[in-house]
């Protein structure tokens, strides 16, 4: 992406657009405003190609512009943190880990078991 300023004659403000160049395979250069779905062109080189969009620009400013909305996030609480440290002060608390990885290495097991017995040949 390249940003080029445009000015305008009538008025003495600059306005910043971002612009997409491409080059294409045939030795020409397509170039696109970001943002304005008809703001394209297609020239010999780049230098070209921006002055073609600075005339089109100039052209349609007067019925379209681009403008910044700023947006606010709403802060909501994430709604797991109220169970966050819930068993710090849990004396089973680490038994109860424990218990629990031993019943999945004994399911694990199990079930490797199972899948030995189904895809061994008879």
């Amino acid at each position: 992406m390249m940003t080029t300023e445009i000015i305008n004659e009538n008025h003495t403000e600059k306005q910043t657009y971002g612009i997409l160049i491409q080059y294409q395979d045939n030795g020409l250069v397509n170039a696109c405003v970001l943002g304005w779905q008809n703001c394209q062109v297609t020239a010999e080189n780049k230098q070209e190609a921006l002055q073609q969009l600075q005339q089109l620009l100039s052209i349609n400013e007067n019925n379209q512009e681009i403008v910044s909305l700023e947006v606010k996030k709403s802060q909501k609480e994430n709604p797991w943190l109220k169970f966050a440290g819930m068993f710090k002060d849990d004396l089973l608390f680490d038994e109860m880990q424990d218990f629990i990885t031993e019943e999945r290495r004994k399911e694990k097991e199990k079930l490797e078991v199972e899948y030995v017995e189904l895809t061994s040949p008879e």
